[in-house]
């Protein structure tokens, strides 16, 4: 009897490489995958049930879905349609965006704090009157972060007073928090699936810059994987309850500190200087989690 092929949909933004590799992977395995714009999905509510299409076909068709993008503006909606998914029994990753799941980078920062991890002072206001109590507690320069964001888009540099007072915290529909700034020439990306730390890089700040995102042109180079490098990039992935993701770490004052945790990571810069195809692991893993389900 020939063994039932697994339906995997990619649901993401516009198909581009990293969804290409995934999709190579699956088909590597002799299962069947789908790419799905989120934007190209309908949800359909009424008394008479709940259900999520595309091209008129019910999601619930597949067995194994992997959420690779940001989504910014429709994190809500993705996380309603992964709710959606994982009451069906559907296998998803990640499954915690179906689960109570709060999108930002503050509840991010939260995480992290309850977990006893370092992590730079972060403050969020809501309203610009207050920036006062921002100064309160961060020395100049701060850095200025979109509670939504990725790749390094939005992140701003307040180096003053008169900077700072110019600054609005809702921009171009953006809500934006305050970090303390931690100078640095590099940082560290390590990628980790499942419980596994796959490997590192080191990310150079560029020039003219103080942000260190591959995406945005940085200088890239493999960095061999330290015990405590390790055990910190699992225990944060763990503190967001991730299963796929690209932990950004710092080191300054010989203290490490967690930036951030991002659970759709890019790997291209990853894959090219380390010699490992992250899309090939996280394939592997969603296999198995779909057959020990």
């Amino acid at each position: 009897m020939e063994e039932k092929k697994i339906k995997f949909a990619i649901i993401g933004g516009m198909r581009g490489d990293h969804i290409e590799d995934l999709i190579v992977e699956i088909e590597k395995t002799g299962n069947l995958a789908t790419h799905i714009n989120v934007k190209e999905l309908t949800i359909v509510s009424s008394e008479n049930g709940f259900d999520v299409l595309f091209s008129n076909q019910s999601l619930l068709d597949f067995d194994v879905f992997i959420l690779r993008s940001a989504f910014r503006s429709l994190k809500n909606e993705v996380c309603i349609i992964a709710n959606f998914l994982s009451r069906n029994g559907k296998t998803i990753i990640d499954e915690v965006v179906g689960e109570n799941y709060i999108a930002g980078k503050v509840y991010e920062s939260y995480l992290l704090s309850q977990a006893k991890i370092a992590t730079p002072l972060t403050i969020q206001i809501f309203l610009d009157e207050n920036k006062k109590n921002v100064t309160n507690k961060i020395n100049f320069p701060i850095i200025a972060k979109p509670i939504v964001g990725s790749k390094g888009r939005g992140v701003q540099k307040i180096n003053n007073q008169e900077e700072l007072d110019k600054f609005s915290i809702m921009e171009d529909k953006d809500k934006f928090f305050f970090q303390e700034y931690v100078p640095i020439t590099y940082d560290i990306r390590v990628f980790v699936v499942g419980k596994e730390a796959l490997g590192a890089m080191k990310r150079y700040v560029g020039k003219d810059d103080f942000r260190s995102n591959a995406s945005l042109g940085a200088e890239v180079e493999k960095l061999e994987l330290n015990e405590s490098l390790r055990e910190l990039a699992i225990k944060a992935t763990q503190a967001y309850r991730y299963e796929v993701a690209g932990v950004d770490i710092v080191i300054h004052n010989n203290k490490e500190y967690v930036l951030e945790v991002n659970n759709a990571p890019q790997w291209m810069a990853f894959k090219k200087i380390t010699g490992i195809n992250p899309a090939e692991k996280i394939i592997k893993y969603a296999i198995n989690k779909y057959n020990n389900k």
